[in-house]
């Protein structure tokens, strides 16, 4: 059965700079701590040689597979690729996607979902704090992730994708979701560093990563 994808673009490395910089300084006091999480992620960009961008690029897609795996979805593969410009982006556009291993078979893989797939959203939405949760869903790779994840609250509650109740739903994974990203947040920078470097990961590297990491720590 072909696999579930998610598409996700990223562009602009100098607004992720500024975004990066702007958490720090918008930091609440219960979330302080990731002000050292997000400079350990500029250093591993720096440390892989790759541009910040394509690190977020890659932690985006890190962010679903993470969630994949806390939510017992598996998945064949999760990778990152650059696309060169066109007339509609002319800067080129990071495009990632994570292939889900089967169709939804019960209500309850379809609530898994609801948190797997607005786990990149999520995590672009700590990066960029100046960013509504409904500007990051409606451009670059968020729009893909707000419609599986949209679809999947419709198919939850019983009802159409426009209809309010599917977007409440939605509405109300997104604080739990948040909370997962920033729980393991050094292990989805962990994964991202990796996929930034190689382009693609199997869900048996993934676990093997997290396993070195979980024995390191």
């Amino acid at each position: 059965m072909k696999g579930i994808t998610i598409n996700t673009e990223n562009t602009g490395g100098r607004e992720l700079s500024a975004a990066l910089e702007a958490v720090t300084r918008n930091l609440t006091a219960s979330e302080h701590k990731q002000e050292s999480k997000l400079q350990s992620m500029r250093n591993m960009a720096r440390r892989s040689r790759v541009t910040e961008i394509t690190f977020a690029a890659a932690c985006h897609e890190a962010a679903h597979a993470v969630m994949c795996l806390a939510e017992g979805r598996k998945f064949n593969r999760v990778c990152i690729e650059w696309l060169p410009g066109d007339l509609n982006t002319p800067e080129g556009v990071w495009w990632g996607k994570i292939e889900l291993a089967l169709e939804p078979e019960s209500l309850s893989d379809v609530s898994r979902e609801i948190a797997i797939f607005p786990a990149g959203i999520v995590f672009e939405k700590i990066l960029r704090p100046n960013l509504s949760y409904d500007r990051i869903s409606s451009t670059c790779g968020g729009l893909s992730d707000f419609w599986n994840a949209l679809n999947s609250c419709a198919a939850l509650v019983g009802c159409d994708k426009n209809d309010r109740r599917a977007a409440y739903v939605y509405k109300r994974s997104l604080r739990p979701t948040r909370e997962f990203i920033l729980e393991r947040w050094d292990d989805i920078v962990r994964i991202g560093e990796e996929l930034a470097v190689r382009g693609k990961l199997t869900q048996s590297e993934v676990e093997a990563l997290l396993m070195l990491t979980a024995t390191a720590a």
